[in-house]
């Protein structure tokens, strides 16, 4: 899937433990081009952000993180 500049998003499936992101500007707790590290909480995956945690879940459409990129 991609993004209206035709980016495509990162997928679900490509996120391990230290895979690097990079947000786009739809995130209150990220500044647009924000690079993050994925972590792990009882298997859930998740981003630090300025608000604490930001779990990926919200993020899912089918097997795509929207806002996400690989960095």
């Amino acid at each position: 899937m991609k993004d209206r500049n035709g980016r495509t998003y990162a997928k679900l499936s490509d996120c391990r433990l230290g895979t690097k992101l990079e947000a786009d500007g739809g995130f209150t707790c990220l500044l647009k081009g924000s690079i993050v590290t994925i972590r792990f909480d009882s298997g859930f995956p998740y981003f630090e952000c300025i608000s604490g945690r930001h779990y990926l879940s919200g993020q899912v459409d089918g097997e795509y993180l929207i806002g996400l990129y690989l960095a």
